[in-house]
């Protein structure tokens, strides 16, 4: 209990004998036995008693925030909302501090979140100036006061709350989001689905840039996680449609391949150039561009590949847990929501998911794809001569692979021929191996012939006026 000034009235009264225990008891919501042991203490050691053991001593639960600061500074999640630095501290440095604490302590160092609103804006703004009136105004505090004076910090896009699809699958959103999702890597392009019903992400794909192959991988996801979704909406870009607004013509337009895909599936395409028509992926692109390059940094992911490994193992269940909502609550009872999904086989998303291109077969039976040309194989695994000039239309798979069909409908495998016959090593010819000749001195050369010659005549002469020379073994001069 903590003793206030009109408690300790109460305890001096009793223990002067001007009021009864029973009747503190009663005025303090506290038992008479307290109320005595209080009283005795109160006559041992005076107004002491009332001072708890541990005033004035530091709590052994306080977080330690220059250890937290530097943590934040010396690790990629600097520049992250508060939020998301709580998770990243709890997840990666298992330090346990709420997001509220983090943005009191940084709002009085005069630091605000990247996802700070205009109330908290004004709040430091009004804060800020104050102290700068005082004179007690940092370097980095002036910066900030003049950001927000000439408001450099701004707020975000903000869409309207609409009502949540009623079934899952019965709408599925998706959006591309350029953003440097990879430090070292400049500006990436996030394809990103979510279904409108649980909030969940179905599928997210990372690309340098926006293309057909990303959307496609996305909806790959989709179906092999899920199944055919009822209905997908886009914007009015030229991979799912044609049409100029207000120039539409069902009769004359042509399909693009991602839509020709949906037709397939029987999925209903509806694009629309309102961000407001896909609201809840709009919403989502702001929520990964402040969770996934912090996450990433942490990771030590530096390529495309390992971050698209991440998302799909790590990330994505990650946030369906954080954000996914697949119950409603009717009358306090617990209701899953239903679903509209249709399983797909995996030969349903490999045909469907192709990317269709026209050729013709030229003068040596082949056609050219990539700067290429190509041989065409028939399901026995032989080589198909179609007569010059037969119009195919060539698929190309997502894993790579490619098929040719001709007006026959009959389908035929590409391989590529190569540029030149493969040799056979056993065909090699060995090299031929060199015989050095010894090297022959110059004439005049110590060693050379004409200088051996020369040493054995001078060797028989000496050899033969040995005997004028010497006596007896003994030298005949000397």
């Amino acid at each position: 209990m903590q003793w206030n000034d009109e408690a300790t009235q109460v305890i001096k009264a009793v223990a002067e004998g001007k009021n009864r225990k029973e009747r503190a008891a009663l005025q303090l919501s506290l038992t008479t036995r307290t109320i005595e042991r209080k009283v005795q203490q109160f006559k041992e050691h005076g107004d002491a008693c009332f001072i708890h053991g541990n005033s004035g001593r530091p709590s052994p639960n306080k977080i330690p925030m220059e250890e937290i600061t530097a943590l934040i500074t010396d690790s990629p999640m600097e520049g992250a909302n508060f939020t998301e630095i709580s998770r990243l501290l709890k997840e990666y440095h298992c330090r346990s501090i709420s997001a509220s604490t983090l943005r009191k302590y940084f709002f009085q160092q005069g630091i605000l979140s990247p996802k700070s609103k205009k109330k908290t804006r004004r709040k430091l703004r009004k804060l800020l100036k104050q102290l700068k009136k005082d004179k007690h105004l940092s370097q980095e505090a002036a910066e900030t006061l003049r950001a927000l004076e000439h408001e450099k910090i701004s707020g975000f896009w903000n869409h309207p709350t609409k009502p949540r699809a009623a079934l899952l699958g019965q709408r599925i959103e998706m959006d591309a989001s350029l953003h440097i999702w990879i430090k070292g890597l400049g500006k990436l392009t996030l394809h990103v689905a979510i279904d409108d019903a649980s909030g969940e992400l179905a599928g997210l794909w990372l690309e340098e840039q926006e293309t057909l192959h990303g959307y496609y991988k996305v909806l790959e996801q989709v179906l092999t996680n899920q199944g055919i979704p009822f209905a997908i909406r886009t914007d009015r870009r030229s991979v799912f449609t044609y049409n100029r607004m207000g120039a539409a013509n069902p009769e004359k337009d042509s399909m693009t391949q991602f839509a020709f895909a949906c037709s397939k599936l029987g999925i209903d395409l509806q694009c629309n150039s309102d961000p407001d028509f896909k609201p809840k992926v709009e919403r989502a692109n702001q929520t990964l561009q402040g969770m996934l390059p912090y996450r990433f940094g942490m990771e030590g992911i530096t390529t495309i590949e390992q971050a698209n490994t991440y998302l799909q193992e790590v990330f994505i269940p990650l946030f369906n847990d954080l954000f996914g909502y697949r119950h409603d609550y009717v009358n306090g009872k617990k209701h899953m929501v239903k679903s509209t999904y249709i399983s797909c086989t995996e030969q349903q998303i490999r045909n469907s998911l192709v990317v269709l291109s026209p050729r013709i077969v030229n003068k040596g039976t082949t056609i050219r794809i990539d700067n290429q040309f190509m041989e065409l194989h028939d399901a026995s695994g032989k080589r198909r001569a179609l007569a010059p000039g037969t119009k195919v239309t060539v698929s190309r798979v997502l894993d790579g692979s490619l098929y040719a069909i001709s007006p026959s409908s009959a389908w035929y495998s590409l391989h590529a021929v190569p540029q030149r016959y493969e040799q056979d090593p056993d065909e090699i010819l060995p090299p031929k191996q060199v015989v050095k000749k010894p090297a022959k001195p110059k004439p005049g050369h110590p060693w050379s012939y004409e200088s051996q010659m020369k040493f054995r005549e001078h060797s028989k002469l000496m050899k033969s006026l040995e005997p004028l020379y010497t006596l007896g073994g003994k030298d005949k001069y000397a």
